[in-house]
């Protein structure tokens, strides 16, 4: 209630005071400020909180990327540690999806049957996240740099390079980061 309508000590501005009534202008800077600070957060880029731990590349002889979880001894299955991405039936080969995770996005793809690879879902060129995986194809719709899904290699466009692997777990039809 505004307190310009009502004179003297009436009940309105009695009621208003009891319920801890907040100003019309209170209410306005308080949302202009939850505002700004949404906008701030929205312009932190991903790469920021990511480090460049998150990207690893396997030496010769080491396990690959793709190699499921270790095995629990007590049950003989495979026990994920990481964030799950998706399922191993959520795409067909050829396909994939593009993952929001903690370190960023994340591109998941199928090139063959029995394969699942992941790649830092940012383009090298500009840092825009790809949009999806089509005949087994990473596509960038900002500017059309385009990777191989089995790879991750440039094929084409402005990108400088490559797409940086990162290494995931599969395990009881899930896929994890590792």
């Amino acid at each position: 209630m505004d307190d310009t309508t009502c004179t003297g000590g009436c009940a309105c501005q009695d009621a208003a005071r009891e319920r801890g009534s907040v100003s019309r202008r209170g209410v306005l800077a308080g949302s202009a400020g939850a505002v700004a600070v949404m906008a701030l957060g929205a312009c932190a880029s991903p790469d920021e909180t990511s480090s460049s731990g998150s990207t690893t590349s396997s030496a010769p002889g080491s396990p690959s990327p793709t190699e499921t979880a270790e095995e629990s001894p007590s049950t003989g299955e495979a026990s994920p540690a990481g964030e799950p991405l998706a399922g191993t039936g959520d795409f067909p080969v050829g396909g994939g999806v593009v993952v929001k995770t903690a370190i960023g996005p994340v591109v998941v793809t199928h090139p063959t049957d029995n394969d699942f690879l992941a790649f830092n879902g940012r383009c090298p060129h500009a840092g825009c996240p790809v949009a999806e995986v089509l005949e087994n194809t990473i596509m960038c719709n900002c500017h059309g740099s385009t990777f191989d899904g089995s790879t991750g290699d440039r094929l084409e466009g402005p990108a400088p390079t490559g797409l940086e692997p990162v290494p995931i777990q599969v395990a009881g039809g899930e896929i994890f980061l590792a």
